[in-house]
């Protein structure tokens, strides 16, 4: 599994970024797409995890459902739609990375625009489960943790 991650264009960013205000997917991400779902379809046993995020500048009354939203349009075109979990985190994670000066994000955050990032999950699947996710999880997500965030 960590060859086939290697080798796809997710190793090096793992982020599929959308157009401002926008759910569409643009066509220059359907390569990553792709390997994706030849992930899942190679692997049976790995879940995808969707973190989806809208841009700073969205009206609070929208930033989550609407950042959930970009992770589902995603979800809908991938393999096996059973495996897909999608967290929508509004504009939290997106005001954390706007103030960072040296996260990959930060501009796509500063701009306003929003983002989805993708990560494959494989579980040991005992009772105890532990989880390793590709690429790991940044730390702003841990701090969050206790916060909900709209998952499905």
């Amino acid at each position: 599994l960590f060859e086939a991650w290697c080798d796809t264009p997710l190793c090096d960013d793992n982020r599929i970024p959308f157009p401002f205000a926008s759910v569409d997917i643009d066509e220059s991400m359907h390569d990553k797409i792709h390997y994706i779902m030849k992930i899942m379809q190679r692997y049976r046993s790995v879940t995808v995890q969707l973190d989806s995020h809208c841009g700073t500048i969205a009206p609070n009354s929208v930033a989550s459902s609407f950042s959930r939203s970009r992770g589902e349009s995603i979800k809908d075109v991938l393999y096996d739609q059973t495996r897909v979990e999608v967290i929508g985190w509004g504009k939290r994670i997106a005001n954390k990375v706007a103030r960072s000066d040296n996260h990959a994000f930060g501009e796509l955050a500063r701009e306003g625009r929003g983002w989805v990032e993708v990560y494959i999950v494989l579980s040991d699947g005992g009772d105890d489960t532990r989880t390793i996710m590709l690429p790991p999880r940044h730390e702003f997500y841990d701090r969050d943790r206790s916060a909900t965030a709209d998952r499905g």
